[in-house]
């Protein structure tokens, strides 16, 4: 038997009753659930696709973790009706303070409508400023 690696056999199985949307992470594509989808998929490219609704938040390319995060991207995988929200916690990522409460706290919450988007950024602190001034 063969089988062709540059090939992923995507989607939800109609008998289960979850019909939703999904965005190829890469290229963008959406495709309706509830159906079976060839992808082609590159040796050097990892397929990723992310649920309609979805919030991933994104920061900049460092060379290792000591490097402070100064800005932060969320992108929004919209859905055509509905809402979603989102929680990002941030520490010093160097001690266990998170344990006392020393983090902060980032609450993201996105309405959709046909024509409207609103997204609302809520930030709360116990004890950690975050690095990040831009978001």
């Amino acid at each position: 038997m063969s089988i062709d690696q540059s090939r992923l056999c995507f989607g939800n199985h109609p008998s289960s009753g979850i019909s939703s949307t999904w965005h190829d992470y890469w290229t963008e594509t959406v495709y309706e659930g509830g159906q079976h989808v060839l992808i082609k998929a590159e040796l050097d490219v990892l397929p990723n696709f992310v649920k309609a609704g979805y919030i991933l938040p994104h920061g900049t390319v460092k060379p290792n973790s000591a490097v402070k995060e100064t800005k932060m991207t969320f992108h929004v995988y919209a859905e055509l009706d509905g809402s979603t929200e989102y929680s990002l916690d941030e520490d010093d990522a160097k001690t266990f303070a998170y344990e006392d409460n020393h983090f902060a706290e980032i609450n993201i919450n996105c309405s959709f409508s046909k024509n409207l988007i609103k997204i609302e950024l809520n930030q709360e602190s116990s004890g950690y400023t975050p690095d990040c001034t831009e978001y």
